[in-house]
């Protein structure tokens, strides 16, 4: 008997729905998968408050996560009607490349899905988007 196969969402950190959603559930659908929706979060302004007690920031930043894994779950739901098996996670991290390798070596996907986010030629140049 052969294992379900796995497919990665990329959530956007910005806690959008966005048609990648409804292409990863359609897709696993179709191929008998389990999906994970994964978003890795990072709020520089929250990660570097310098004005704020370490275990206040610490809670602040638990409460951001939480509030996001609660957004997942409540995009994961309508995909758990249609009887695809769904798994959310969010991680704290400042690289998520680095991290979405991470999960891949860890525990292999046959696919990863990610939403494309348009970036000015300015920001590309300045940053090296995700995409």
């Amino acid at each position: 008997m052969s294992e379900q196969s796995r497919f990665m969402l990329v959530a956007s950190p910005l806690m959008e729905n966005s048609p990648a959603f409804d292409r990863a559930a359609a897709l696993a659908r179709a191929e008998d998968a389990a999906l994970h929706i994964v978003a890795f979060d990072y709020l520089e302004g929250l990660a570097t408050a310098s004005l704020v007690n370490e275990q206040a920031l610490e809670q602040m930043r638990l409460g951001y996560v939480e509030r996001h894994r609660q957004w997942l779950e409540e995009q994961a739901r309508p995909m758990r009607k249609l009887g695809v098996t769904v798994t959310t996670e969010v991680v704290w991290v400042q690289n998520p490349l680095q991290e979405i390798l991470t999960h891949l070596k860890e525990q292999p996907m046959a696919l990863l899905i990610k939403a494309l986010e348009h970036q000015s030629l300015l920001s590309r140049v300045f940053f090296t988007p995700l995409d």
